[in-house]
């Protein structure tokens, strides 16, 4: 995010849901990555982006996505806890490695408070096992056993469909799987890192 482009207290959306507020992406966010290549000090553009409103808010969440992307270091460097999310899937549980080693360096060299508070299990399917396999890996990894959430998030397609509508599944059906486990991931989130 450049400063001088906008003011992220003008962007902040509330939602029909108390105390929860949006920063929505946009189309320019897509050519984020070029724009940063070229930038001297790339990795702290979202740091100085969000400082005007750093303090206005409890808790900050960022939903990144599932590469180490110059917008994803961004996120790591601006943040104080980061939770993992790892899918019950070999190649994913493979790249744990990776982005733990990245987010050391990031600690080293960009953002000493930053700390791994976390990791959740998720797109489980207890019927394959593969799922089971990684999910064990996970439990007993010398990096990931101390940080592995209680709380397992299932495969679920109306997880899917709800976010398709735009809609957090704990509102929209309190009683599924999915809700609850998500839930209680929170709980488990609130109760650790915070």
């Amino acid at each position: 995010m450049n400063p001088a482009k906008q003011d992220p207290g003008k962007v902040v959306r509330p939602t029909k849901w108390p105390n929860l507020f949006v920063l929505p992406a946009s189309k320019d966010l897509s050519g984020a990555e070029v724009e940063l290549v070229s930038k001297i000090g790339r990795e702290n553009q979202l740091r100085k982006g969000l400082a005007p409103i750093e303090n206005d808010y409890d808790v900050i969440l960022f939903d990144t996505p599932p590469s180490l992307s110059l917008l994803t270091v961004n996120v790591l460097a601006f943040s104080r806890q980061a939770v993992v999310a790892c899918q019950t899937h070999p190649y994913s549980f493979a790249a744990l490695d990776r982005l733990f080693e990245i987010i050391e360096l990031i600690r080293e060299n960009l953002n000493p408070e930053l700390s791994v508070c976390g990791v959740a299990a998720t797109l489980y399917d207890q019927r394959t096992k593969v799922a089971r396999d990684v999910l064990k890996q996970l439990q007993d990894s010398e990096i990931t056993r101390d940080l592995l959430f209680n709380t397992v998030i299932h495969n679920n397609t109306s997880i899917a469909e709800c976010s398709a509508r735009g809609c957090p599944i704990a509102f929209e059906q309190r009683s599924n799987r999915g809700a609850i486990e998500y839930q209680a991931l929170a709980e488990g989130i609130i109760q650790r890192c915070l």
